[in-house]
């Protein structure tokens, strides 16, 4: 019963990397691969909140996944809504993943 527990406080996500190429002489990125992770979806707290405001964020997704998974990507996937990276904290083994909605247009 408790690994069952667990499990519901796993959800999957997609990390990506990207690559900068050029069309016409202008940078465009786009996604070059994405990678399944499984990361525990955590709540912002509230000094994440207010620090991002400071630099112009929005936090509005925060998870953790095993150090050793992530790859400096710059991209996360989760429910089909693609979010920004912005910042990193390693926890021991684990590192968490705070992101903001990317704009679309």
């Amino acid at each position: 019963m408790g690994s069952t527990k667990k499990l519901r406080r796993k959800y999957i996500i997609y990390l990506g990397t990207y690559t900068e190429t050029i069309v016409n002489g202008e940078p465009v990125m786009g996604v070059n691969t994405w990678s399944i992770k499984y990361a525990r979806k955590l709540s912002i707290r509230q000094k994440e909140f207010y620090e991002a405001r400071t630099i112009g964020m929005k936090p509005e997704l925060m998870f953790e996944i095993r150090t050793i998974e992530y790859d400096e990507q710059k991209r996360l996937k989760f429910e089909d809504v693609e979010y920004e990276i912005y910042r990193t904290y390693e926890k021991g083994e684990n590192v968490e993943l705070i992101c903001s909605r990317v704009a679309i247009g």
